[in-house]
């Protein structure tokens, strides 16, 4: 049996981005292999594109020649959306079912950042209505005050009325 002397690309980028996810200490230029990969992708995609996280590396073993790793990156592109790049040399025959689990974990993360996004705007314009009303309500009572002191005061209602913006029938009631 030959040997194969070349190293297989998708072994070498799981090694390198896991050992820059890592921060393995042994390696000075591990922050370098990321910026690498970021270029390769942003050559490939016509963007620039800055990886965010290492969402998955796998190894599977199956007999003593086959070597198949795979590396799936979550990044972002120039517009800020994020981008899924799967790294691997052979063909896998469930990446439709994989892919569709990555994209189910995207969609829930959109999710529970829509609802704190929605949970924050639905709190300021409740806040905003509760000041409105609450200071609404402090006019009224300091109408409502005004008044009182007046009638004390000797004051007809047309008087208080015209001076307060209140009702004669309002003020009656008081």
């Amino acid at each position: 049996m030959a040997m194969n002397r070349y190293i297989r690309f998708d072994w070498a980028a799981k090694y390198m981005l896991r050992r820059s996810a890592q921060g393995d200490a042994c390696h000075s230029k591990n922050k370098a292999d990321f910026a690498i990969f970021e270029g390769l992708i942003s050559v490939l995609v016509k963007e620039k594109v800055t990886i965010v996280e290492l969402l998955d590396t796998e190894s599977n073993k199956e007999t003593k020649d086959d070597k198949y790793n795979r590396v799936d990156i979550k990044a972002k592109n120039s517009k800020g959306e994020i981008i899924l790049v799967e790294i691997q040399q052979t063909r896998e025959h469930d990446t439709l079912v994989r892919d569709t689990d990555v994209m189910r974990t995207q969609l829930l993360e959109a999710e529970i950042k829509g609802r704190k996004k929605g949970m924050a705007e639905g709190r300021a314009e409740g806040e905003k209505v509760g000041r409105a009303e609450g200071e609404k309500k402090g006019r009224a009572e300091g109408k409502a005050e005004v008044a009182l002191k007046l009638k004390a005061k000797g004051f007809s209602l047309t008087e208080i009325a015209e001076l307060t913006g209140l009702s004669e029938a309002d003020i009656a009631q008081l």
